[in-house]
């Protein structure tokens, strides 16, 4: 029986109606958020009349269940469940993709096959440590070795994993490895087994039974959320039929049934379903076109040497057909493919640090804390700030654990590497606050953006068995907060380096392997330095982009039109003017001294500039001697784009005309890294400038554009 409350029903009411549910002799679960659904299971004392619990005040609906089960009903759930597996939701507008070899079978082949299958799309890493094989003399997996590698390889990409349980034995020691557990289609109706699952706190994917019917696969299903684990995922495998020409026979017609009477996501495996490589890409757009929310498919580097299921396992090169097919068909029916987070190869086989704190977990500072983790510089580490801002930390999953400032000490406790990510009169402040719960021997750093300040309160605050290195990423981003945080953020950014005297080498050494590890370049420049450069090329230039905005600003209160008329050039040297004071204010007034300098000599520039306006070959020996200094700004670092790698196309004005393009690049697995309309008008043909890796990807990119007609040539030429 389930029950349907009001949206605007009370905890009382909806307390009171659970309560005459369980007079009764019922179970009930509930579900929903903005509007309560009770679901009342089990064998009553006594069957209610629908209409005596229909009076209770906050019921809207009564309804009886026909069907046996009861809590996998989608009646129950009419929105339909969303399960999340390590980040990744299945079961909403996304097309999950799971990929991976039928079994690990060594961890070489593991990491290439993860690495391909990720490089490629796919969301979720699958592969077998334990194998159920209809003979004893078959390959059995490797077990918890196999787990090991599992974990090592989907943490070195970014993936959460799943692999398949056989055993109620074996579910406590697959569930300290796996994000996801398995039940195969041989073990659909172990039922000792679906309960031990339902009280797991992870999520299951449940496969169809050989000859199974949909009613008894949604009551395995109930088996395991009636136990207490709503996370199933449901998967169609295939069923044995009389046809002998595939494997199985993949039933397809039973994700537009399943989608209809449950409430549970649904995917498909068609490498069991088809048994052979060359039907597994059909049925699997095929699935998706039927409303598929995932697929699950075999991946093998080298299927032909595969000690299972080898002749069902899609090569490399053939996953990657699949997925520039699927992104073709998913948005036909609505669906999409979320890009994957941003991640770092772990690169650290033993963590640097074992337990980092950082203070301050905002862009930077979460950023830096997902970075040091992925990259596996530190075992653990744990986010300090305000007591506001603590929900905000967790849901963005920077961290392993947060904690408020009022439990600074018992965070710095543990902690050798500590991190101060804030502003600089915060930094300055904290030194002194963390002072006293420093282990000896922790190494301190920080993010700010003036040094000397810092460098020599931190000389003061600290005790000598503490090391102060002052740090300054040269990187940064124009969104806010731990839920922008980006572990790609550093990646070949500078990264000053301001060890204070006396510092160890072997400290330094330490640190800086730390910042390459994360993918950014260390640079050692004492305090003084690194503050008169940065006022030049980062506090006066804020500056500058303040006065140029105020003066077309004002400007466009006596003409309106001054503001339209401003193109790329002027929004591009006035970018920073629009960051929050907030962020400038700390970095500004403590480096005054410096930026004063370098304003006087920006003066006299002008000055030489206002002066050149009336003899123009001086004007041009400026502005040539100008680009010169330009062009010896690094190029191959964020943010500046090289002109060898761009293409620039000249379209049809059509519909599908950049969807022709960019089908095409995908389907030959080249990645369009930025693109921009140049020039469009009625009735004219548009150009499109098209960025990409590096020059190599892009002369690829223009062979594969000419071969279907379109106007091309490379930006350098």
């Amino acid at each position: 029986m389930i029950v349907v409350m009001q949206p605007n029903a009370g905890p009382e009411q909806i307390a009171k109606v659970e309560e005459r549910l369980r007079s009764f002799g019922y179970t009930v679960h509930r579900s929903g958020s903005e509007q309560i659904v009770l679901g009342a299971v089990g064998t009553p004392r006594s069957i209610p009349d629908p209409r005596d619990l229909q009076t209770l005040e906050g019921v809207r609906e009564v309804i009886r269940v026909a069907r046996p089960f009861k809590l996998v009903n989608r009646a129950f759930r009419p929105e339909g469940t969303i399960v999340d597996v390590g980040g990744v939701r299945i079961g909403g507008d996304e097309l999950v993709v799971i990929a991976g070899p039928c079994a690990v079978e060594s961890r070489e082949q593991l990491q290439v096959a993860a690495a391909a299958v990720r490089a490629a799309g796919a969301r979720i890493l699958r592969g077998g440590a334990f194998k159920p094989r209809s003979s004893p003399y078959a390959f059995q997996g490797m077990g918890e070795e196999g787990l090991v590698l599992l974990r090592e390889a989907a943490d070195e990409q970014g993936l959460p994993f799943v692999t398949e349980v056989l055993d109620t034995a074996d579910v406590a020691l697959v569930e300290r490895y796996a994000d996801m557990l398995q039940i195969g289609a041989r073990n659909m109706q172990n039922f000792r087994l679906l309960a031990r699952l339902g009280q797991s706190s992870k999520p299951v994917l449940l496969k169809r039974g050989i000859s199974a019917t949909l009613e008894e696969l949604l009551m395995a299903a109930e088996y395991i959320v009636a136990s207490g684990n709503p996370r199933v995922v449901l998967c169609e495998r295939g069923i044995r039929t009389f046809e002998p020409w595939t494997r199985n026979t993949l039933d397809l017609s039973a994700i537009p049934v399943l989608r209809k009477v449950t409430h549970l996501p649904v995917i498909v495996d068609p490498s069991h379903a088809t048994g052979i490589r060359d039907h597994v890409n059909p049925m699997a757009r095929a699935a998706v076109a039927a409303g598929a929310d995932g697929i699950i498919v075999e991946v093998h580097p080298t299927p032909e040497t595969a000690l299972c299921d080898g002749a069902q396992s899609l090569t490399i090169p053939g996953f990657r057909e699949l997925m520039a097919d699927l992104r073709i068909i998913a948005p036909a029916v609505r669906r999409h493919f979320s890009a994957p987070q941003p991640t770092l190869r772990k690169t650290q086989a033993q963590p640097l640090f074992a337990r980092a704190c950082v203070v301050g977990v905002g862009l930077i500072g979460g950023s830096l804390a997902l970075a040091l983790r992925e990259s596996g510089v530190v075992g653990r580490c744990v986010g300090v700030d305000r007591p506001e801002a603590l929900d905000g930390i967790r849901a963005a999953g920077v961290v392993d654990e947060v904690v408020p400032v009022d439990r600074l000490g018992e965070a710095l406790a543990q902690a050798n590497l500590v991190v101060l990510a804030a502003p600089v009169r915060e930094i300055e402040a904290s030194l002194r606050l963390i002072a006293l719960h420093l282990l000896p021997g922790a190494l301190v750093t920080d993010v700010g953006g003036t040094k000397q300040l810092i460098c020599e309160s931190a000389a003061q605050a600290l005790p000598p068995s503490v090391h102060f290195i002052g740090g300054h990423p040269m990187a940064g981003s124009e969104r806010r907060g731990a839920s922008a945080a980006d572990p790609l953020l550093f990646s070949d950014a500078v990264y000053v380096l301001c060890p204070n005297p006396g510092t160890p080498p072997d400290v330094v050494a330490l640190l800086s392997q730390a910042i390459r590890a994360i993918g950014a370049h260390p640079l050692e420049v004492e305090p003084e330095r690194h503050d008169r450069l940065a006022a030049a090329v980062s506090h006066v230039p804020h500056l500058l982009a303040v006065a140029l905005a105020n003066s077309v600003g004002r400007l466009g209160l006596q003409d309106a039109l001054a503001l339209r008329l401003a193109a790329s050039g002027f929004r591009d040297m006035t970018r920073t003017a629009s960051s929050p004071y907030p962020i400038w204010a700390d970095v500004l007034s403590t480096n005054r001294v410096p930026i004063h300098e370098r304003l006087a000599f920006v003066r006299q520039c002008l000055d030489r500039l206002e002066a050149a306006m009336d003899d123009e070959g001086q004007l041009q020996a400026e502005i040539e001697e100008a680009a010169a200094h330009r062009l010896n700004v690094p190029r191959a670092i964020p943010g500046i784009q090289r002109s060898e790698a761009e293409l620039i196309v000249r379209v049809m004005d059509k519909p599908g005309a950049i969807a022709e393009i960019a089908t095409a690049l995908a389907r030959e697995q080249i990645n369009i890294r930025d693109i921009q309309v140049l020039k469009i008008r009625q009735d004219e043909n548009g150009t499109l400038r098209l960025a990409f890796e590096n020059r190599e990807i892009t002369c690829q990119a223009a062979e594969v554009l000419r071969r279907i007609g379109q106007s091309v040539r490379l930006r350098s030429d």
